[in-house]
């Protein structure tokens, strides 16, 4: 009998990369190769202002509650950011940045009203020290600031991924190529236009098979 391998390779656990994406089926980041849409420029402050609530509340969460590790994974999030917003609104960086921002404050939204319903005093009362109270609301802010930076990058990203970039002119232009009259993609193969009859094309009356035939050897 031949040797058997103690783990064949059909045994063998998956890639940890591989289970993740069975879990979290998170799709492909889009890859921005010109400027950013309109819509992401005009919610750039937005993002900037998100950006420096998150760096204060994260810079709180490591003095006031002593949380290193929450504080180390939030500033990773952030320096994301900030790399996002440095290189004009990287629409690819900002996706990262959301994703990393809806986990965050899911995890933060859990810690706050697991924190809420232990105690046995208010959330935020004038009777107890100035410390506790910046403790509250330094809980408060987490969330606050980074769930809405997952709304945020998903509105840049869904602004992204309906435009098509127009070499051209140089700019985003909304709705894909067959919503901006594109020929090629209208007509079909006998001049057929969705929703349309035959040879009822908008794209200069093109028809398949036109012409008389010729026949071979005959003059």
């Amino acid at each position: 009998l031949k040797h058997i391998s103690a783990s064949p390779s059909h045994l063998r656990r998956p890639p940890i990369t591989a289970l993740c994406s069975m879990l979290l089926p998170i799709p492909m980041m889009p890859m921005q190769m010109g400027p950013p849409t309109s819509y992401v420029k005009s919610r750039q402050w937005v993002l900037l202002a998100l950006l420096i609530l998150q760096t204060v509340a994260c810079a709180m969460r490591m003095v006031l509650l002593l949380d290193i590790i929450g504080g180390f994974i939030m500033a990773i999030a952030i320096g994301i950011g900030w790399y996002a917003y440095r290189d004009g609104v990287n629409v690819t960086f900002v996706c990262y940045w959301g994703i990393m921002s809806l986990i965050n404050g899911a995890f933060d939204l859990v810690k706050l009203i697991d924190h809420w319903v232990k105690i046995d005093v208010p959330l935020f009362s004038g009777m107890l020290p100035l410390r506790y109270n910046l403790m509250s609301a330094t809980l408060l802010a987490q969330p606050m600031v980074t769930l809405p930076a997952a709304l945020l990058a998903w509105y840049m990203y869904k602004s992204f991924t309906e435009s098509e970039y127009n070499d051209s002119a140089g700019i985003y232009q909304y709705g894909r190529p067959t919503e901006r009259d594109d020929p090629d993609e209208r007509v079909g193969l006998l001049g057929r236009t969705r929703g349309g009859a035959a040879g009822s094309s908008t794209s200069g009356g093109f028809q398949a098979f036109a012409g008389s035939g010729q026949r071979l050897g005959v003059n």
